[in-house]
């Protein structure tokens, strides 16, 4: 009647600084997000869930040098979304990081 998935904190695997630790991601975080791709099913905590946004390819910004700096094979830009810089992820090398850290 369920199904285990592993959970993945994403601040830790982006090397983002002061990043909580998955035990502090899962008392504050009441969501999971679960991705699928290839097979692999993964989940990770978040805060909030906007669902899905559509956009142009134009409409993505460039990377500031200190995010270039923390993550730049997971971030492709960033987008203005209801007053927020929103981070675009590429999920297909975010999970295969997650895969190959896995083996």
């Amino acid at each position: 009647r369920g199904e285990l998935l592993l959970c993945i904190s994403l601040p830790h695997l982006l090397g983002l600084e002061r990043a909580p630790s998955l035990e502090e991601i899962l008392r504050s975080s009441r969501r999971l997000m679960v991705v699928q791709s290839e097979g692999t099913r993964l989940a990770f905590p978040v805060a909030e869930v906007q669902g899905p946004v559509r956009f142009s390819p134009r409409d993505l910004l460039l990377l500031p040098a200190h995010v270039q700096s923390s993550s730049p094979a997971y971030t492709h830009g960033l987008l203005s979304w209801q007053n927020r810089s929103v981070g675009l992820l590429d999920a297909g090398l975010l999970l295969s990081a997650v895969n190959g850290n896995l083996l």
